[in-house]
């Protein structure tokens, strides 16, 4: 019947689908993807990153995206807070991170219980502890692990839907993501703003980081200050991964009719957001756009067939779409429009 999933694929020509039973395993789905085969030197991660799944509790996880990049080159797995989740464990021992270039094999991020390190210990694996006493020390202490940076990005340390994005562009690039309130600016970020003078890209519109914060960050740095939002998250998503910043290499400029990879979360869960990062970093280095469950939202449909390079016969360049989620968290409806939107043949010429 029409709307409900296929039997036995939940994959099209043009889209393919991680999903586990929970955000635990969805996010071990894309490792295993990403970090394929272990056993061939160049895929085996330096480092794996744990960070707690929980709730809303996403600040720790969001911040530590810099960390999957070179040289460190590993996912950032999500746990139970107090216990190193089974499906996890697992895919730990897998991966069996070499440690190389890193603080350690694994690293535990922000608020995790001091519990999870022994678990990971117990495994025989080094464990190296990376946060402050809060998700907005826990984002600088992942600055001072990358190292310093010319550009970084500020988000919401409150809600994460206008956050998600900058995300993928720190496990694609490195660069740095602080955290600030509505409307205040956390002396731990404003500290690290003017220490360092960086660029600053704020992401989300002032109802994520008021133009007050705007404000004071302008005037801790002199470096180039830019905000990136829309009239929603779907939009800012959108112009996110349209930015090209004029003073530097910033922004995925995902602009022209070239082809291009993107992944797909729901826009109201933040596991589908970050889980996917890997496919920022590696592979089809794939930006993220939001969906609702499902829905299509018309501008995300609209601005996929503005980059589409559609001709009349099958031949590159091809477009993908990655949907990190299940079908509960974006419908098979949603992921068939997405088949249509991303097919570049047009059929009626």
């Amino acid at each position: 019947m029409i709307g409900r999933c296929l039997l036995l694929t939940g994959n099209t020509p043009n889209t393919t689908r991680f999903q586990g039973r929970d955000q635990y395993e969805t996010a071990v789905a894309v490792s295993q993807a990403v970090w394929a085969n272990p056993a061939d030197p160049m895929m085996r991660p330096g480092a794996v990153m744990l960070a707690r799944g929980d709730g809303m509790c996403y600040q720790d996880a969001l911040v530590s995206s810099p960390l999957m990049h070179f040289p460190r080159n590993g996912p950032v797995l999500l746990t139970e807070p107090t216990h190193l989740n089974p499906v996890v464990r697992e895919e730990i021992l897998r991966l069996s991170p070499t440690g190389k270039s890193a603080p350690a094999q694994v690293l535990t991020i922000g608020s995790l219980s001091m519990s999870v390190d022994e678990e990971v210990r117990r495994l025989g694996f080094t464990v190296c502890r990376v946060g402050g006493p809060d998700p907005v020390a826990t984002a600088v202490a992942v600055w001072d692990i990358v190292g310093a940076k010319r550009q970084v990005m500020l988000v919401s340390g409150e809600r994460f839907e206008e956050a998600l994005p900058a995300a993928g562009w720190a496990a694609h690039m490195e660069d740095p993501i602080l955290l600030a309130g509505r409307d205040y600016l956390p002396p731990a970020t404003a500290c690290a703003i003017r220490q360092t003078q960086p660029d600053v890209y704020i992401l989300g519109g002032p109802g994520s980081v008021s133009t007050e914060v705007e404000r004071a960050v302008r005037g801790l740095t002199c470096g180039f200050v830019d905000r990136i939002c829309g009239r929603d998250a779907f939009e800012t998503a959108i112009n996110f991964t349209r930015y090209c910043s004029p003073t530097g290499k910033f922004g995925w400029c995902v602009r022209e009719k070239r082809g291009w990879g993107f992944r797909f979360a729901r826009y109201d869960r933040w596991y589908g957001g970050i889980s996917g990062n890997p496919l920022s970093h590696m592979g089809k280095h794939a930006p993220l756009l939001l969906v609702e469950p499902d829905l299509v939202p018309p501008s995300v449909e609209e601005y996929i067939l503005s980059v589409n390079p559609r001709h009349l016969e099958p031949k590159p360049p091809y477009m993908h779409g990655f949907l990190v989620g299940t079908v509960e968290d974006i419908a098979c409806p949603v992921q068939w429009r997405l088949e249509s939107l991303l097919t570049t043949v047009d059929e009626h010429g």
